[in-house]
């Protein structure tokens, strides 16, 4: 009887290149959201400092959320403390 054993399986890896090349694109990748979350927040600033010239029942009226009538409230309030403490 004869026996036939199978082919030694080698571990496949690859190369040196490719495996930088996905360390690349996923740097690429990681950067892109910290630049899209950071544009987002400088927009969301952007449009709360708009927003904080506004009184709260005009933000009311024109229909923001609760979350960006208290921001603007307490960016005006911070900016009011600021004004008094250079008057005295």
């Amino acid at each position: 009887m004869e026996c036939q054993t199978l082919p030694i399986a080698y571990p496949v890896s690859r190369s040196a290149a490719e495996r930088g090349a996905d360390e690349l694109q996923r740097l690429r990748r990681a950067l892109r959201e910290l630049w899209c979350a950071w544009m987002k927040r400088r927009k969301e600033d952007s449009v709360l400092k708009t927003l904080a010239s506004l009184d709260s029942r005009t933000l009311k009226d024109i229909g923001m959320p609760d979350e960006f009538r208290a921001r603007a409230a307490a960016l005006r309030e911070t900016r009011y403390e600021r004004i008094t403490e250079l008057m005295f």
